[in-house]
């Protein structure tokens, strides 16, 4: 039996430690120089199997357990959308910065920015939610 309260902590703990680098990223995206490629490659260990598994955490066992306690989907299948958006956005970062493009001060602002506010809307909104219905 999963203890959602456990669950919610742990998913706040991982948005605590990755909101301090989309912030860092967000702020050097427009630099697009070896500062923000360092920032990027600071940033790329907990942008890859541990935000996957981040979000398989949500998406496969908070959300199910949510939406049936709360009668819907209406909020977390903006979430479950917005995880796609932010794993897409992932990838065309790794793209970008191997292949050395222009287009890595924009894709990083996007991600950094999507992730950014997607993490603090679940502590804000979400998380609260979910402690209320399943804990």
């Amino acid at each position: 039996m999963v203890s959602f309260a456990t669950l919610i902590d742990q998913l706040s703990s991982e948005h605590a430690d990755l909101l301090p680098c989309t912030d860092r990223l967000l702020t050097l995206a427009a630099s697009d120089g070896a500062e923000l490629r360092d920032a990027i490659e600071g940033c790329l260990a907990r942008l890859q199997a541990p935000l996957e598994a981040h979000i398989a955490q949500e998406d496969d066992v908070l959300f199910p357990a949510y939406a049936s306690a709360s009668g819907g989907e209406g909020l977390v299948e903006q979430f479950r959308s917005e995880h796609r958006d932010i794993i897409a956005l992932r990838d065309e970062l790794l793209s970008a910065l191997d292949d050395n493009t222009q287009k890595l001060g924009p894709v990083t602002a996007r991600l950094a920015e999507l992730l950014g506010d997607h993490m603090r809307r679940e502590d804000m909104m979400l998380f609260p939610s979910a402690r209320d219905a399943l804990c």
